[in-house]
């Protein structure tokens, strides 16, 4: 079982409505960025990869906003995570 990273309520419907059109954007542009960088440059995105500056994702009204994490940081993050779970 792995813990929330966070939770979310609210009465306001609106409030999760717009939180799930970022994580859906998300996961949109994270597909098609995996799917890309099968296809063609996977070796040139590597390198360049040190130079990207954190990407925000924002719903349309900007009511919500997303900071993106880096895919190392993430790794990090689930290792110490693991290392909290499984002493």
């Amino acid at each position: 079982m792995v813990p929330a990273s966070f939770t979310l309520s609210s009465s306001d419907e609106w409030v999760v409505s717009m939180l799930a059109q970022v994580v859906c954007m998300s996961a949109l542009q994270s597909t098609e960025r995996h799917f890309l960088d099968d296809l063609s440059m996977r070796n040139y995105s590597k390198i360049f990869s040190w130079f990207r500056k954190p990407k925000k994702l924002v719903s349309n009204d900007s009511s919500v906003i997303i900071y993106k994490l880096f895919e190392d940081e993430l790794i990090e993050n689930a290792k110490s995570l693991l290392e909290t779970l499984f002493p």
